[in-house]
């Protein structure tokens, strides 16, 4: 509003600065011209008689400030006012006017801003952010600027265009009233604070239902917790907020943003690399001879965090992109390193809550000491080929920043490009380092950006919805959305809830989810458009989770058989797990499978599930007959590589598993021949005498470790029908799927397979990998992940934790419990001067919490396994057991390895100990115990005895 701009104060500027005069020097000099002229005037009045003495003339002077001539009225015969007395009243009533105005200014801004103004911004935050976003959008509309802070940036900086301030709470309603909430296009909550922003929030919306905000205001929040930011998305979109355009008619739109992410964003976009020899420069985010871009990181701000889970989506999307396309060159992993102080504790942070996949990101880190000077050994770190290509530097205190960049800039040298991100506004100093790094070639270059320019992008801040922005994304270019983009998005949010599409910039889909996420995405309109690829989802900073009821999961499995898509098979899984008792799965029909091996396979998955389930007789006509099976006891089965597998993983391998399996009491299932890991459980099962047998295709079999084969007629190699053959003997057998122990290593599709239908009907599945050559975890390759189902986990490398896993034992109801509270009451007693008071594990039986009740309870059932190990049993009024070293140390182990597996299937995490937050500092295998970790085991099995004996037990051989 123009009109008003002499209401708003601080006028802009146009004088130089030494020009400029202070208001109450001008006030100083006003008064005296005024007392001076007015004492002249009056000591030249005419006649004599009314010319008042110099004391008098001075009051008469100061009386002109009432507008009162005194003598010179003119009236009765007194003389008429002179010139110098009509000028000085003339200064006097402008000076009256003056502050008239002054004191009535305030409360006449505040009348125009609540009434007078309309459509404008309102901007709650004076700092560098609130103060760059102010002055940028008052060049073109009214803005409001508020903060409690007088002395803030935004505050003390000359107005702007069409600006207008207030001092004050901005979490206070009267304040925004007064700042014309009622008539505001837009808020914009950048406090620095989110708790304050979210307050700022919290006020707009009770506002808005009371009617006190303009319907359809836009309310922009900064949350730099993403946590925040994600419940403030997941708030608007239970609303219905999914249209391209703004919903008009509601009360508030809340788009959330994080200033860090929109600088992080900005940075990538700008950031350059030289070619080799600095023939020119290129963009950092691509791929340049083979090799994947290296960005370093280096300081303490948040917006490191930014910067990581930028580049890990922006690198997600192109690898994604490059699959969906066919490629046959995917790209290498991005390598990102990160320097600071803290660096090591931030990335493994990161790595814990992001979970980067290793085929994407390869990141770093260096810690460097809170002095900032860069040691020998960091020099060297930084020195290692493929370092860095461009370096970004951004820490909380602008001095350490300074000192790190120059020190950087040094030690990078001339090819390597740099870039500081200052608090603060650009310096003069921040000028000369530009100027002296880009014309000295040992150094480099370095260029200085604020993070409140980059952060502060009106157009990036006002977050479109998830609709709009997967159109966008849909759209090559950056121009705007194509007419078929439009159509793709409004056909698959016109089933959203179906596919359950949310907001979240930082989900990742599962390797193994991709074929059957791809497959539910598929367009059902009578006329489709073309399928929305996951990489466009990723972009769009959307999450599509796949459906878990059955007619859905069949659909996908159906599609997906249709075209003989590798991933069918495992989508039948999830289809059959998913199904329960109340509604068997039924068999699918032939026509919708691209082979008929397919077909029998899915037939045989369908039959197995509904035996699991308690129907009789589906597997009447299946082979094999269970025969083999009869009185296995325990059943164990193994999967993994078999060809593929090389001499160093076996052994590996090998090594884990055969503490595991000795006097293994029960049968052992695999795949049959000499090599991989079929190969190693054969050789295990021969050298300790252990039942095993094997499942190959006609003639693949090994006789010499493999004396009991099933053998898969019609079958030229290897494939699923093994697999199934297993749990038809099994289920005929009379042996339930959920007393079945599945353990699987590294290998190819089919043992991807495995898992699935082990998990699909019920048994306990076990994933190893001691060597490490998984491409990727257990959770990245399973639909749903391993936490679809707690009886999946991923054991660590750890003889005694996959025993464990493999040969659970349980002793009778009525001798568990009472061995149970005689192992606590022994406990109690002797850690009671170890831990602090309080500590939860010394709570009375009664008084113990569930968990540690069920782990006392789960260490008494684990005794026969640890006699087993012995060759011994329990017998009632048998032989005392008694113990000798070397058994307490191999019994100490086993325990140990039970008792991670306890904690991994409660899903325990490995940390500083807090039990009320199941995270223990124990959770590792038995040789990285130190010597009092490991006597607490020892102590442990010392205590059976005792228990066993108090309660009138004793053991006999087996």
């Amino acid at each position: 509003m123009r009109s008003l701009g002499w209401l708003r104060g601080g006028a802009k500027r146009t004088l130089p600065a030494h020009l400029r005069v202070p208001g109450y020097i001008f006030v100083a000099l006003s008064v005296l011209i005024t007392v001076g002229l007015g004492t002249w005037g009056f000591r030249s009045l005419q006649p004599v008689k009314y010319r008042p003495d110099l004391l008098l003339s001075i009051y008469r002077s100061v009386r002109l400030y009432t507008l009162d001539f005194g003598p010179a009225t003119g009236t009765g015969g007194a003389p008429h006012p002179n010139a110098q007395l009509w000028i000085a009243l003339l200064l006097a009533a402008g000076l009256v006017l003056r502050g008239a105005f002054v004191l009535a200014r305030n409360s006449l801004r505040r009348t125009a801003m609540r009434y007078g103004l309309r459509g404008h911004v309102i901007v709650c935050g004076a700092g560098v952010h609130g103060s760059v976003l102010a002055s940028t959008l008052a060049g073109a509309h009214d803005v409001v600027l508020i903060d409690i802070d007088a002395s803030a940036p935004g505050l003390r900086e000359p107005y702007s265009p069409y600006e207008w301030r207030i001092t004050g709470d901005s979490a206070r309603e009267q304040v925004l009233l007064g700042a014309g909430i009622a008539r505001a296009h837009q808020l914009v909550a950048v406090t620095g604070n989110d708790y304050l922003n979210s307050q700022v929030l919290s006020v707009v919306r009770a506002l808005a239902e009371r009617g006190g905000a303009r319907p359809g205001l836009r309310v922009l929040v900064q949350a730099e917790d993403r946590s925040l930011a994600r419940f403030m998305e997941e708030e608007e979109e239970a609303e219905g907020e999914w249209a391209i355009e703004d919903r008009t008619a509601a009360a508030l739109f809340v788009s959330p943003f994080s200033a860090n992410a929109i600088a992080a964003e900005a940075l990538l976009d700008e950031a350059r690399v030289l070619l080799p020899d600095r023939v020119g420069t290129a963009s950092l985010l691509g791929v340049r001879a083979g090799r994947a871009p290296n960005l370093l990181l280096a300081g303490d701000h948040p917006l490191i965090d930014a910067l990581v889970l930028a580049a890990l989506r922006r690198w997600r999307v192109r690898l994604l992109a490059e699959l969906e396309a066919g490629s046959e060159n995917v790209s290498p992993p991005l390598h990102l390193s990160v320097l600071g102080p803290g660096a090591v504790e931030r990335v493994e942070r990161l790595r814990a809550m992001r979970a980067p996949e290793p085929t994407v990101l390869r990141i770093e880190a260096f810690d460097l000491e809170s002095d900032g000077e860069l040691a020998g050994s960091v020099e060297q770190w930084l020195a290692r080929a493929g370092r860095a290509e461009h370096a970004i530097v951004v820490c909380r205190e602008e001095l350490d920043a300074i000192g790190l960049t120059v020190d950087l800039s040094r030690v990078l040298g001339g090819q390597v490009l740099m870039t500081r991100v200052t608090m603060e506004m650009e310096s003069v100093f921040d000028h000369h380092l530009e100027e002296r790094t880009g014309r000295d070639p040992a150094l480099a270059a370095t260029e200085v950006r604020a993070i409140a320019a980059l952060g502060c992008d009106p157009a990036q801040m006002r977050r479109l919805g998830g609709q709009a922005r997967l159109a966008h994304a849909l759209s090559p270019g950056d121009g705007p959305p194509s007419s078929a983009a439009l159509a793709a998005a409004a056909e698959l949010f016109a089933r959203r809830e179906a596919q359950r599409i949310r907001s979240d910039s930082a989900w990742r889909p599962r390797r193994g989810e991709y074929a059957l996420l791809a497959a539910a995405l598929e367009p059902m309109a009578p006329a489709p458009p073309d399928p929305i690829p996951l990489s466009a989802l990723v972009y769009a900073g959307l999450r599509a989770e796949l459906p878990t009821e059955p007619a859905e999961l069949r659909g996908i499995a159906e599609r997906l058989s249709s075209r003989g898509d590798v991933a069918a098979f495992a989508a039948w899984c999830e289809y059959a797990r998913n199904a329960t008792a109340e509604v068997p799965p039924a068999p699918p029909g032939p026509e919708c499978f691209a082979s008929r091996d397919a077909a029998v396979a899915v037939e045989l998955l369908i039959a197995l599930r509904r035996a699991a389930l308690g129907e009789h007789g589906v597997l009447d006509n299946s082979e094999p007959d269970g025969s083999l099976l009869a009185d296995s006891g325990a059943v164990a089965i193994f999967a993994g590589a078999a060809g593929s597998m090389t001499d160093t993983v076996a052994e590996q391998v090998l090594a884990l598993l055969e503490p595991a399996l000795a006097r293994f009491d029960g049968t052992v299932l695999s795949g049959g021949t000499a090599v991989g890991l079929p190969g190693i459980i054969g050789a295990i099962a021969r050298r300790h005498a252990l039942r095993v047998i094997g499942y190959a295709p006609a003639g693949r079999a090994d006789r010499a470790l493999y004396p009991q084969t099933r053998e898969t007629l019609g079958a030229a190699d290897f494939s699923i029908r093994e697999p199934l053959a297993m749990w038809i003997d099994i289920v005929k057998a009379g042996v339930s799927p959920r007393d079945v122990r599945f353990i699987a290593c590294p290998g190819g599709q089919i043992t991807t397979n495995e898992i699935v239908l082990a998990r699909a009907l019920g048994a306990h599945v076990g994933w190893i990998d001691p060597a490490q050559v998984a491409p990727t975890t257990l959770d990245d390759m399973l639909p749903f992940g391993v936490a679809a189902q707690p009886t999946v986990l991923e054991l660590p490398s750890d003889p005694m934790t996959v025993r464990a896993f493999i040969a659970p034992s349980r002793l009778p109801d009525h001798l568990r419990v009472a061995v149970a509270r005689y192992l606590h009451q022994a406990y109690r007693h002797d850690h009671s001067a170890r831990k602090t008071p309080g500590d939860p594990a010394l709570e009375p039986w009664e008084s113990l919490l569930p968990a540690l009740q069920d782990s006392n309870l789960a260490q008494a059932d684990d005794i026969p396994n640890k006699l087993a190990l012995l060759g011994l049993r329990l017998e009632r009024a048998g032989t005392k057991l008694q113990l000798d070293a070397a058994q307490v140390e191999l019994l100490a182990e086993i325990e140990h390895g039970r008792w991670n597996l306890e904690r991994i299937a409660e899903g325990w995490q490995r940390g500083e100990r807090q039990v009320s937050r199941t995270v223990t500092p124990f959770l590792k295998p038995w040789t990285e115990l130190d010597r009092e970790t490991r006597e607490w085991d020892r102590e442990a099995v010392r205590r059976i005895a005792p228990a066993l004996a108090e309660l009138g037990w004793g053991v006999a051989p087996r």
